[in-house]
């Protein structure tokens, strides 16, 4: 009995501390760069921004996540320019409990930590070509566009040159992917495959696919299939076509249908609370829909709002 009661207490305090664990598990990134203009870094961590206090060339930042996560830091920027104007700025993936080192410049950087960042920094400097390329392309955009009264022909010349490395690098992150399909760094190429993300995803392996860099490339490929979907609706709903029919709550919580305003002229009126022109029209909808009572309806759709707004 006594053992049996040692084992279950032994059991509780297990599970509390994987409990804990995974409630506290975070990601350190140690960085220690020179040749910064300023010791101050602007850090995104995915859409949320935060600084980071450098101190002889030294910093750390500590976040609480559960999945992999993309970081980018930048050096801010000198008293008077935006951010925008910051052409610096250093890319790393995250895992969760796997603490990240970067070592260097802004412009010649090491990745470490652990053998998979190692991997992925290896794979980073492989399409350093192709990126670099890129920016400079972007760059003499850039110094010459300002000349140029028409920019149309320029930038469709521009772009043409861009697409060129865009294809050549989705090649060979595919070439990678198929190559080493067991490899969980092929999963971070996934994002630059842009329409061919599903191929991409079938040649990695069941493990890769299914494991811890899955919430990484996910939110690409839902953006992707959102994409093919808005694509598809839009060939539904160009100009002489029936508008395809959709179901929403209406004000009183009950089911409202497109449909059952068939045989009357409709406006579809999409806005929101936070959007002000939308409000400072709707006097003015008011005033068309009493004119054309009985032969006009309008349904305004309320977009990215709360109930309570």
């Amino acid at each position: 009995m006594k053992n049996f009661i040692l084992i279950v207490l032994f059991s509780c305090i297990n599970i509390s501390i994987i409990q804990a664990q995974k409630a506290n598990t975070y990601c350190k990134i140690v960085g220690n760069l020179s040749g910064t203009r300023s010791d101050t870094l602007i850090v995104f961590e995915g859409q949320k921004q935060d600084t980071v206090i450098m101190k002889n060339c030294k910093f750390e930042y500590t976040t609480k996540s559960n999945k992999v996560i993309s970081f980018s830091f930048l050096p801010a920027p000198i008293h008077g320019q935006s951010l925008e104007s910051v052409k610096e700025d250093i890319d790393v993936i995250v895992l969760p409990g796997i603490p990240l080192t970067i070592s260097g410049t802004f412009s010649n950087y090491k990745v470490g930590g652990a053998k998979i960042y190692e991997r992925i920094d290896a794979l980073r400097l492989k399409m350093k070509p192709f990126t670099d390329g890129m920016e400079q392309i972007n760059n003499e955009y850039d110094e010459i566009s300002s000349k140029y009264a028409n920019k149309d022909s320029l930038t469709e010349a521009f772009n043409k040159k861009y697409d060129v490395l865009v294809e050549k690098r989705m090649r060979f992150a595919m070439d990678y992917i198929k190559a080493h399909p067991n490899n969980e760094e092929s999963a971070t190429l996934i994002p630059l495959l842009d329409t061919r993300i599903d191929e991409g995803i079938k040649y990695l392996s069941s493990s890769i696919r299914k494991g811890r860099m899955a919430p990484y490339y996910i939110p690409y490929k839902t953006m992707l299939d959102r994409r093919k979907a808005m694509q598809e609706i839009s060939k539904k709903t160009s100009e002489g076509k029936m508008s395809i029919n959709f179901v929403l709550k209406d004000n009183n919580g009950k089911d409202f249908s497109l449909s059952s305003l068939r045989g009357k002229y409709v406006l579809l009126d999409f806005w929101g609370s936070w959007c002000h022109w939308c409000i400072k029209g709707m006097p003015e909808l008011k005033k068309y829909y009493e004119k054309s009572k009985g032969k006009l309806e309008i349904v305004s759709i309320d977009c990215k709002d709360t109930e309570e707004n």
